[in-house]
């Protein structure tokens, strides 16, 4: 019998580059290392939330150009990391954690991982927390438990998650994953009542994950293993090794694991949740004003209703007689799109690295 109440190691993906909210976000200032909504940045308002007595000291993955700016952003706020994992090049959510919990292995632990992107706003801290603690025992149980959101809409951006028949409280088990599907697909989904977003959030024991991998995604598994074993520690960034860590394929955990396995279950989480995928989800996530705007920084609005203005300059912007436009203003360039086509903010950095 457990007499000492569960722990939980946060895992915080931080390797991203948040190409859809450009030109806020950019290769070299990506979005979890800025402040969306508030003061604190993403990756702070993540790590604030995984601070609490159930967490150990989290460990964050990310790259090495990374590095030095998530040191100071959480030393700003008084989080001390248990390490940093440095990816010497992105290869998708599978490798990072697989790392994250062979490391975790590798130090004489084996805590129950808590899985999550630094760069989600979750504005229920407390029904997060809730979610988190009615998972613990499906995780210690040897599940891998995953996190979907209530659709509150037709999403045709998000994966979905089809869910088995309630059972208490407990994680249902999961009938099967849909990445990002057309829009008649998603009302479907949202009207039946058995889909949930997939939040991109996981739990699960570090040799449960790992026991995973090597069943489902060998080469991941061995990279990872071979990886960790032959890292570089200087203080608390590790190195991963480079040879080892290319060797594996660049693939999600989704694919990797969760479509294959037989031990996944899924908990409701019902928290005000967004991915802060693209400037669309940033209008929905603002304070409107009584013409539904989204107004930061030097702006005159005029004539105009349910538009996102953002100007991060001393300069003027002026948005007159226009309605559901995206206008952002910065020093790396200046952004002017319908919200209904908010996704191709994404295409013009990739564009822009071409030039």
């Amino acid at each position: 019998m457990r007499t000492t109440p569960l722990k939980v190691r946060p895992v915080i993906l931080c390797g991203g580059s948040g190409t859809r909210l450009w030109p806020l976000s950019t290769d070299l200032v990506p979005k979890q290392l800025i402040s969306i909504v508030g003061s604190d940045s993403l990756l702070q308002s993540t790590a604030r939330r995984v601070s609490g007595e159930m967490f150990e000291a989290p460990v964050i993955v990310t790259r090495e150009s990374f590095a030095q700016a998530i040191t100071e952003q959480l030393q700003a706020i008084g989080v001390e990391p248990d390490k940093m994992l440095l990816e010497p090049m992105a290869r998708n959510t599978g490798p990072a954690i697989g790392a994250a919990a062979f490391a975790e292995l590798a130090q004489g632990g084996d805590a129950l991982l808590l899985v999550m992107p630094s760069d989600h706003v979750i504005l229920d801290a407390a029904a997060f927390e809730e979610a988190v603690t009615a998972s613990l025992a499906a995780a210690a149980a040897g599940e891998v438990v995953t996190f979907g959101i209530p659709p509150r809409h037709a999403e045709t951006g998000f994966g979905y998650i089809e869910v088995g028949e309630p059972d208490g409280e407990q994680p249902r088990k999961v009938i099967r994953f849909t990445e990002k599907p057309d829009s008649a697909t998603a009302e479907t989904y949202v009207r039946g009542g058995r889909h949930l977003w997939n939040g991109g959030i996981f739990l699960f024991q570090a040799s449960t994950i790992v026991r995973e991998l090597q069943e489902h995604a060998p080469l991941v598994a061995a990279a990872c293993e071979t990886s960790v074993a032959g890292a570089a520690i200087e203080g608390k960034r590790v190195r991963l090794d480079r040879e080892a860590f290319l060797a594996s394929p660049s693939i999600s955990i989704d694919y990797a694991v969760l479509e294959r396995s037989s031990r996944v279950s899924v908990m409701e989480a019902r928290m005000d949740w967004s991915d802060v995928g693209s400037w669309e989800a940033l209008w929905e996530l603002g304070e409107k004003d009584s013409d539904g705007n989204v107004v930061s920084g030097k702006a005159v609005v005029l004539d105009s209703r349910d538009c996102l203005i953002r100007n991060e300059t001393n300069v003027p912007v002026a948005v007159v007689d226009s309605a559901e436009m995206i206008v952002v203003v910065t020093a790396s360039g200046t952004l002017v799109v319908p919200r209904s086509a908010a996704q191709k903010a994404k295409s013009v950095q990739e564009a822009l690295r071409r030039t």
